[in-house]
Formats: C-alpha cells, sequence, structure tokens
C-alpha cells in the first residue's frame, strides 16, 4: 500500500516537474495593443530632435545660458547614468558642471519672496480672492518681484509660444524644473491680472489649451489643466469689472483624451520593467552552474518581461477607453467640441 502511494507520489512528481519544464519553454509575447502604445511615445535616443521639449527642460538655466542647451544636455546626461546602472540614484543634478548652469530654486526665492508666492497662488485658487486688499496692499512688493525675475518672464513667454510640443520620456532620477515653471506661471498670470487686461488673459488661455493638444506626460497636462483654470478666474473676474462678455473655446477630443499619457506610462515601465530583466540576466550570468539552474526554475514565477508589460497595459486601458468614451459621444451629438 505504502509503495503504490510512493509510485503515485513519484508519477505525480513527474507529471508536475515535466509539465513545469514544458511552461518554462513557452514563450509570452508582447501583446498588440501594448506595442501600439509603446510606439506613440519614442525611446530615448541621443539624435532625436525636439526643441520644445529640451528649452522646458531647461527652463531653470541661468540668465546667461541657453535653456535649449541645459535641456539637451540634462536629458542626454540622465539617460548616459540611468544606461550604465539604473539602480544607482544618480542625475544630472549631481554633476556640477551642470549645476553652475541651473538656478538654485530654493536659493532663488527669498524668505520675502516665499511668502509674497504663496499669497498670491492663495488668491489665484479661486475668484473669491480677488477683491480683497492684498492686491492693493502688495502692489507694489508684486510688482517689484515681478520685475526682478523679468528675464524669466520672458522666457516662460517664449516657452509657452512654441509649438508642436512633444513630451519625451525621462528616467526615473530626472528631475524636470516644474515648481519654477509653475511659479513663473504665476507671476505671468499676476502681472497679466494688475495690467487688467482680459484680451491678453484669453489669449494667454488659448496658448495653453494648444498646448493640451499636443503630447504631454501625466505631470504635464494636469499642470496645464491646473494653470487654464486660474487663469478661467482672473479672466472672470476682469470681464465682470469690464462687463464684457468673453467666450472660451471647447475642449476637443485631444485635449480630453488621456491615451498618449497613458502611452507615456507604457514607455516608463518599459524601461523599468527592462531594467529589472537586464538585472536578472546579469545575475544569472555572472552565478555559479548551481545558482543558474536555480534561477532557471525561480525566475518565471518572479518576473518575465513580456507578461508584466501585458500587464501593465492593461492597467492603462481605462485611461485609453476614456478616448472611446469621448469618440462616442462626439459621435452622438452629431458635432465636435
Amino acid at each position: 500500500m505504502l509503495q503504490k502511494k510512493c509510485v503515485g507520489l513519484f508519477v505525480l512528481c513527474l507529471i508536475f516537474g515535466s509539465s513545469y519544464i514544458a511552461w518554462l519553454q513557452k514563450e509570452v509575447k508582447l501583446g498588440q495593443k501594448a506595442i501600439n502604445n509603446l510606439k506613440l511615445v519614442p525611446a530615448y535616443d541621443f539624435n532625436i530632435k525636439q526643441e520644445a521639449f529640451f528649452y522646458a527642460n531647461g527652463f531653470d538655466a541661468m540668465e546667461n545660458i541657453e535653456p535649449l542647451q541645459l535641456g539637451k544636455q540634462s536629458y542626454d546626461l540622465d539617460w548616459r547614468l540611468y544606461k550604465e546602472d539604473f539602480t544607482t540614484k544618480k542625475s544630472s543634478h549631481n554633476f556640477p558642471e551642470i549645476n553652475v548652469q541651473r538656478i538654485n530654486y530654493e536659493k532663488h526665492w527669498s524668505k520675502e519672496d516665499k511668502e509674497l508666492l504663496k499669497g498670491v497662488k492663495a488668491h489665484l485658487q479661486s475668484a473669491e480672492f480677488f477683491d480683497t486688499a492684498f492686491w492693493s496692499k502688495n502692489k507694489r512688493e508684486i510688482e517689484a518681484l515681478i520685475s526682478r525675475n523679468k528675464f524669466l518672464i520672458e522666457r516662460y513667454e517664449q516657452e509657452i509660444s512654441q509649438q508642436n510640443y512633444h513630451s519625451l520620456i525621462q528616467t526615473p532620477n530626472a528631475n524636470p524644473p516644474y515648481a519654477l515653471y509653475h511659479d513663473i506661471h504665476t507671476l505671468f498670470l499676476t502681472n497679466l491680472y494688475l495690467k487688467g487686461s482680459a484680451g491678453d488673459v484669453l489669449e494667454y488661455i488659448h496658448l495653453k489649451l494648444n498646448r493640451l493638444n499636443e503630447n504631454l506626460n501625466s505631470v504635464e497636462k494636469a499642470l496645464v489643466i491646473a494653470q487654464v483654470s486660474q487663469a478661467i478666474d482672473v479672466l472672470n473676474i476682469l470681464a465682470q469689472r469690464q462687463s464684457k462678455k468673453t467666450q472660451l473655446p471647447q475642449l476637443n477630443i485631444e485635449q480630453l483624451s488621456f491615451e498618449k499619457q497613458a502611452a507615456y506610462e507604457m514607455r516608463n515601465a518599459y524601461y523599468i520593467f527592462k531594467s529589472v530583466d537586464e538585472l536578472l540576466k546579469r545575475a544569472y550570468d555572472q552565478s555559479s552552474d548551481l545558482a543558474k539552474l536555480w534561477g532557471r526554475i525561480y525566475t518565471p514565477f518572479a518576473f518575465n518581461f513580456n507578461q508584466s508589460m501585458n500587464q501593465a497595459n492593461l492597467s492603462y486601458q481605462p485611461y485609453i477607453e476614456v478616448l472611446k468614451l469621448i469618440k462616442s459621444s462626439c459621435l452622438g451629438r452629431g458635432s465636435g467640441f
């Protein structure tokens, strides 16, 4: 009886082992939907030309440094460091030759500047805060702050006017100058408010809405939406004061869609998973024969690149489905936005 049980257990183990070996040999293919999403956002390429992106990436360049040059230099250095060893936390911000060209965000604003900016931002958050004593009380200080940052405001004005912006994939260690960029948006919009020009604010909104037509990553899209929201509050107040009627353009399919943002996240996942895959392969090649055998057995349970990418694509499908809902809504109405 015991012998039969042992034989049965042996046969069961043999069947399980054979099935597992067969499963190991089965190739998991990258799904076509995942491939299509990856094509929407290009991989890193040293020779890629995207001046609008590089200009924005170097927005925190010192006054005497060309933002386009700094942005491209930082972008390439970040990728070189990441490809050398993705496990390190090194980025272009760690290099003195880059840092001397870049504005130190924390030191750029004095304690008084930070307090004033904090107040300005709070008063731009809602139309309810516009008609308060804050603006008349701090007008001289605000104008002085705008004057001290004239070169950055002029740079911002040039940046938002650039066409054909295409967000490129950046390494996880990259640190785009979003904070400084948004602060200068605040000063730019505040300057328009103090001038009282509803027409200039409307033109600014148009420029920002045009940017939503282009290929943005998730952070950039959220930033533009927040900036447009603040600008609309300013426009409403100025229009009411001047008893003017203003008409804002309706958002179109591209502006409302999150398909490109999902594709950007997919490309980001590609680099992360690829790095893990390469790390496991390096560890496998440097192992002893016994460790290689063990790695061959357990690795498929732990990680498979194509399978992980396919699963990531499923996670981002809801974002892509939003575009289908928008399109069907437009068709149902018989007109576009």
